[in-house]
C-alpha cells in the first residue's frame, strides 16, 4: 500500500511514474492504484459491494490515472 501511495502522490504533484510489480498483473495494479487515488476500498470493489458513490470515486479515478 505504501508504494501506491507514494506513486499516487508523485502523479498528484504533476510528476510521470512508473509502478512495476512482478506480483500482480497490469490490471491489478491499475485497480490498486484508483482504490488509493480515489479512496475506495479494493475488497469491495472486487466483491460487486461498491455503493454508488465509490464507484463514481472509482471511475473518475481510473479516468485522472490513465
Amino acid at each position: 500500500m505504501l508504494a501506491c501511495q507514494v506513486a499516487i502522490a508523485a502523479v498528484n504533484a504533476g510528476k510521470r511514474v512508473l509502478y512495476a510489480s512482478l506480483e500482480m498483473p497490469r490490471d491489478e495494479v491499475l485497480e490498486r492504484l484508483a482504490c488509493t487515488h480515489g479512496r475506495v476500498n479494493y475488497v469491495a470493489l472486487t466483491l460487486n459491494q461498491l455503493s454508488e458513490a465509490g464507484l463514481g470515486r472509482y471511475n473518475l479515478s481510473v479516468v485522472e490515472l490513465v
